[in-house]
C-alpha cells in the first residue's frame, strides 16, 4: 500500500467552520431530520472549501441523558474554529443559542470568529475566500480604531452602572420614520421574501430611491414615496462596503 504524505494535504490557511443548529426534537424522526439538515449543510460547506466541524454528526444517536458532556466538547471544538454557521431555526435551540453567544464572546476576546447565518436568499454557501476578506476587513477596522483612538471607553452613570461609551445617539432617530420604514420592510418581505434586497445592486437601490423622491416632489400620493426612498437608501448604505470591494 502506497504511503500518504501529509505535506500533500495539509493547508495551514484552510479555515474551519462550526455548524450550529437545532438537534433535539419531540420525536426521533425530528431529531433525525435535524441531523440530516446539518449534514447537508456540512456537505455543501465542504464542497465550497471549508474544513467542517458538524457536532450533529459527531454525537448522532449517542446517549443524550447528560447533554453537559456534549456542550463542553462542542464549545471546546468551537473555540478552535474560525467561523460558526447558524442553521435556520437556531434561535429555537438552547444549545445553538449558547454557541452563538459563545462565538460572540470569542469575538470580544479578539479571536477572529465570523458568525454566518444560513439564508434563503443565498444561492451558494459562503466560501473560505469570503471569510478571508472578512478577516482582512476586521483587521483594517481594528487598525483604524486604534489609530483614531476609538477603543471602547467605559463610562459610569449616576447610579454606579458601568458600560461602554457609544458615540451614536440612536435614540434621536425619529420614531415615526423608523416605524414607516419597518412597515414597508414587512410588506416587502411578505411580497418578495426576507432579505431579497441583498440580491439587488446598490445602483438599482439608488435609482429606485431617486424615483420615489422625484414622484414625491411631483405630488404623487399613490405610494409612501419618502418611506420607500428611505428603505432604498438604507439598503444602498448597507451594500456600500460590498460594492467598494
Amino acid at each position: 500500500m502506497k504511503e500518504l504524505d501529509w505535506h500533500d494535504y495539509y493547508d495551514a490557511e484552510q479555515p474551519v467552520i462550526y455548524i450550529a443548529g437545532p438537534y433535539s426534537a419531540p420525536t426521533e424522526i425530528g431529531i433525525l431530520d435535524n441531523i440530516r439538515k446539518a449534514c447537508e449543510a456540512r456537505d455543501r460547506l465542504i464542497e465550497n472549501g471549508w474544513a467542517v466541524v458538524c457536532p450533529h454528526a459527531n454525537t448522532a444517536n449517542m446517549d443524550n441523558t447528560n447533554p453537559g458532556i456534549y456542550y463542553r466538547m462542542d464549545l471546546a471544538l468551537l473555540a478552535r474554529c474560525n467561523a460558526i454557521y447558524m442553521l435556520k431555526g437556531w434561535e429555537h435551540s438552547v444549545g445553538a443559542t449558547m454557541e452563538r453567544e459563545f462565538a460572540g464572546w470569542l469575538q470580544r476576546q479578539g479571536k477572529p470568529m465570523a458568525i454566518l447565518l444560513e439564508r434563503s436568499w443565498r444561492s451558494v454557501e459562503p466560501t473560505p475566500e469570503q471569510y478571508r476578506e472578512w478577516c482582512a476587513m476586521e483587521e483594517l477596522d481594528r487598525q483604524t480604531t486604534e489609530e483614531l483612538g476609538m477603543l471602547d471607553e467605559t463610562v459610569t452613570n449616576e447610579h454606579g452602572g458601568k458600560q461602554s461609551k457609544i458615540e451614536h445617539r440612536l435614540s434621536l432617530l425619529p420614531p415615526e420614520a423608523v416605524l414607516r420604514v419597518g412597515a414597508i420592510l414587512t410588506t416587502g418581505a411578505a411580497k418578495y421574501g426576507d432579505d431579497n434586497w441583498r440580491l439587488i445592486t446598490q445602483r438599482d437601490h439608488l435609482d429606485h430611491a431617486l424615483r420615489h423622491i422625484v414622484l414625491h416632489l411631483k405630488g404623487d400620493t399613490n405610494d409612501d414615496h419618502l418611506g420607500n426612498a428611505a428603505c432604498r437608501m438604507l439598503f444602498a448604505i448597507s451594500e456600500l462596503k460590498e460594492s467598494d470591494e
